[in-house]
């Protein structure tokens, strides 16, 4: 049996908090073809989870907060937002369901924020193909600018 407490979480945010990326994953499944993906993410403000899609039918992501609180978004496929929900714990939406074949993203928005995860498998890595090339590569000068930009476009929503 797993088990994931209050140290496990602490934990996986200590682990992001110190990461370049300003975030770290947990893996629930044990192996990357199980039919399954359940992983928890930690992320922390700053954050860049740069706009991507699945190329697979029936790969929606489901998000659920455990703590903090986050953005996730969809777009089209010029880079305009369709719809946002945020997702904040406690007393906010608690569960996301984004659609396949759709560009998404999370923005966080809260220190310390926790979400699991749950997708069809097998896991596939992405490649340049899954990501938007309308949006920067993580490790860009302008990716902090873009995140930001999002970031106000949903808070004047």
């Amino acid at each position: 049996m797993k088990e994931v407490d209050n140290e496990t979480i602490i934990s996986l945010c200590k682990k992001a908090a110190l990461s370049p990326r300003k975030r770290s994953h947990l893996n629930l499944h044990d192996a990357l073809d199980e039919d399954l993906q359940r992983l928890l993410i930690a992320l922390q403000p700053g954050t860049y989870v740069r706009p991507h899609k699945h190329p697979e039918n029936y790969k929606k992501e489901t998000l659920i907060i455990l703590k903090g609180s986050c953005a996730c978004l969809v777009f089209d496929d010029n880079g305009t937002i369709q719809s946002h929900c945020i997702l904040k714990a406690p007393g906010g939406s608690y569960i996301c369901e984004i659609p396949d074949l759709h560009w998404h993203s999370l923005i966080c928005l809260e220190e310390d924020t926790v979400v699991i995860e749950f997708k069809k498998g097998p896991f596939i890595s992405l490649d340049d193909k899954n990501f938007a090339n309308w949006a920067p590569q993580e490790n860009s000068p302008d990716a902090a600018f873009y995140l930001n930009g999002l970031q106000d476009k949903i808070t004047n929503c």
